[in-house]
This record gives C-alpha cells, sequence and structure tokens, in this order.
C-alpha cells in the first residue's frame, strides 16, 4: 500500500517507485493539468538524494536552528550560476554553498527577509524545490517507517 504525505505543494510517496523519475514527473505534471487546468513543474527527489544533502550539509551549526537552514534541490545540475550575483546580494550573517544537485542557504535572519532566498533560482539557472533542515528530515523519517 503506498501512504502519501501532502503538505505545503509538496507530495511525498512513501514507497520505493520502480519508474523513471523523469516518466513519473511528466505523468504526475499531465495529470495535475487534466483535473486542475495547469501544469506544474513536477520535481521527484529521491531517498538517495535527501539522505545525500544531510549528510553533505555544509553548515552542520546550523542544524540547531532547522528553520534557518533551507535546502533547495536542483530540477538539474546548475551549468553557469551567477555565484557572484548572489554573493553581492548576502547578508553578512547569511552563507550558502550550491553542489551539482542542492542549493544550501544559512539564512539565521530568515529566508523571508534574505535576498538571497528570493534571487536563487534564477541566479543558480534551474528550477529547485526548496524545504528547510526539518523538513527534509521528516521526510527522510516519514519515508524510512
Amino acid at each position: 500500500m503506498t501512504r502519501f504525505q501532502v503538505a505545503g505543494g509538496l507530495l511525498c510517496a512513501l514507497r520505493r517507485v520502480e519508474s523513471n523519475p523523469e516518466t513519473l514527473a511528466g505523468k504526475l505534471a499531465a495529470g495535475i493539468k487534466m483535473r486542475c487546468g495547469f501544469e506544474p513543474l513536477v520535481l521527484i527527489v529521491s531517498l538517495d538524494l535527501i539522505a545525500r544533502a544531510l549528510e553533505g550539509n555544509p553548515f552542520p551549526g546550523a542544524e540547531a536552528v532547522p528553520s534557518s537552514l533551507h535546502l533547495g534541490f536542483l530540477a538539474s545540475p546548475p551549468e553557469n550560476p551567477a555565484l557572484d550575483k548572489l554573493q553581492l546580494l548576502r547578508k553578512p550573517s547569511e552563507q550558502f554553498h550550491l553542489s551539482q544537485e542542492v542549493f544550501y542557504l544559512h539564512a539565521p535572519e530568515g529566508v523571508g527577509k534574505s535576498k538571497v532566498a528570493a534571487s536563487a533560482e534564477r541566479l543558480i539557472g534551474v528550477p529547485m524545490t526548496v524545504r528547510n533542515w526539518r523538513t527534509v528530515c521528516k521526510i527522510r523519517e516519514l519515508a524510512m517507517e
């Protein structure tokens, strides 16, 4: 039996899916379009990627305040990210790191006030879905049940 968790536009199928992720994403987007009249970007984030992202956190000290640490799961590897422009937007208290799969942002003053958070997707150049540390940990926990 497949269990689903839905919150804030995030759907978690809490069982392993044997399908090709791109094919599954296309089918989900098409189904939403048919039922709701719009076709969203659907990103499939594997449990393996979640585990790698959590283990690869470059800001382990930020885990103590999980609402300040955000992970952006990228739709594809960035080809020409404008990291210099992101750096110019960064507050002194903020830190960010970009890998080929994940954009990490530590924003102690909150992402709502962060110009980096507001501009990251555009300046990195690929779509992403962003969740805070607590949410990513909870998704992994649910998936492991």
